[in-house]
């Protein structure tokens, strides 16, 4: 046991891709190596001309080959999914050298691979549930519920919550929500541990004197994420010269929601698929109320990672969620902007006009954003957290 190395990232995401899903471990082993633990991580990427083996900030960074398509859309990515997770499952034995390994459910059945090592090599298993599956899955209408890829994911999730010795939470909605339908995890096993700002590190906010009011989506559009409701509410706008929306993403729905664009002949929105980091820069600069939308029924399933980093940059936000979201109550109750439930664009409307008409009332609840970003969701708290479960386990 001596000679084992403290602990292993397993993630198909890593450095030096700029997504929030390969920053956040990223982040969290970088802190950790600088704290002195032994950190690898095994990730993807070995096909994409980066080295297969180097050391990156203290953290020796393992890639494996899979198959990505490129092309193929929802089949391609799962190609991908099942691609790294069967090729994780084939490094069983490497996981094993590691004392603790940490493991995300991006893909889903990744965890497989590290429930493997637990059973095998007593490796100690810290379970992220980035996204609460298979019920996310089944509540956008990806999978269905009496169908065979629910039956076993929910197999699995008997065997990874039974036996993961920490499951880590992205938010205390999500925690209350896995206690309560996975009866094989108890309370002493689950901790909230917020995601932070990532990527985005700007420190010039736009001026507020100019005009139009941006109202911005920045993020993922896939099956989660509920544009409609903001395009009902740009509709309700058209020729308000005082607003322009700004959409800026990628994701499997992307080109859907460029046709309905097109189709409500929306003038004052502007699509930018695919941006490049210095675009994004440049749309939360210029952003001034920032967009988080939610399709109904995700409560506890997910937590947006965009909301962090408007938090951070002091946007005034818009939610559209679900009114028992964490999101909406916390908006609210803290006074940070405006929120309407999907398919409310009417009330989405209201919230855009009145903000948009009233710059002291958006520059305060920037200031409000920010200060709960400190007190709440800082990165510096995050790597405290994740620092206190690594030592538990180790001890």
């Amino acid at each position: 046991m001596s000679n084992k190395k403290d602990v292993l990232f397993l993630c198909q995401f890593f450095y030096p891709q700029n997504s929030s899903s390969a920053l956040l471990p990223y982040e969290t082993a970088k802190d950790l190596a600088s704290r002195g633990f032994t950190v690898d991580a095994l990730v993807g990427g070995a096909e994409r001309g980066i080295p297969k083996k180097e050391t990156v900030d203290g953290v020796g960074v393992t890639r494996l080959r899979y198959l990505h398509p490129s092309r193929g859309g929802l089949l391609g990515k799962l190609i991908g999914y099942a691609s790294f997770a069967f090729a994780a499952l084939g490094s069983v034995k490497k996981i094993g050298r590691y004392r603790a390994v940490v493991v995300y459910t991006n893909p889903p059945i990744l965890p497989l691979a590290a429930l493997a090592a637990k059973r095998r090599f007593g490796t100690k298993l810290i379970f992220v549930a980035y996204d609460v599956y298979p019920e996310i899955a089944e509540a956008v209408g990806a999978i269905s519920p009496r169908g065979l890829t629910a039956r076993l994911m929910r197999r699995l999730n008997r065997a990874l919550y039974r036996s993961a010795d920490t499951v880590v939470a992205l938010a205390d909605e999500m925690r209350e929500y896995l206690l309560a339908h996975r009866k094989e995890l108890d309370p002493s096993r689950i901790v909230t541990i917020h995601n932070w700002a990532t990527g985005v590190q700007l420190d010039a906010p736009r001026p507020e004197h100019q005009a139009p009011v941006v109202v911005s989506y920045i993020g993922n559009v896939g099956p989660c994420q509920e544009l409609e409701t903001l395009l009902g509410a740009a509709s309700l706008l058209q020729g308000d010269d005082r607003v322009r929306f700004m959409i800026l993403g990628s994701g499997s729905r992307m080109a859907a929601l460029a046709q309905q664009i097109r189709n409500l002949k929306l003038q004052n929105v502007q699509l930018c698929i695919d941006p490049d980091a210095r675009t994004i820069e440049e749309a939360f600069a210029q952003t001034d109320m920032a967009v988080i939308g939610l399709r109904a029924g995700l409560t506890g399933l997910c937590a947006p990672s965009k909301y962090y980093n408007h938090l951070q940059f002091g946007h005034a936000m818009l939610a559209v969620a679900d009114a028992d979201s964490y999101l909406y109550k916390e908006i609210q109750s803290a006074d940070l902007g405006r929120c309407a439930e999907p398919g409310d664009s009417a009330r989405l409307y209201d919230g855009i006009c009145e903000l948009a008409g009233n710059a002291p009332l958006r520059a305060e609840m920037g200031k409000r954003a920010k200060a709960l970003y400190e007190k709440k969701y800082s990165k510096a708290r995050a790597m405290e957290q994740y620092a206190a479960v690594i030592a538990a386990q180790l001890n």
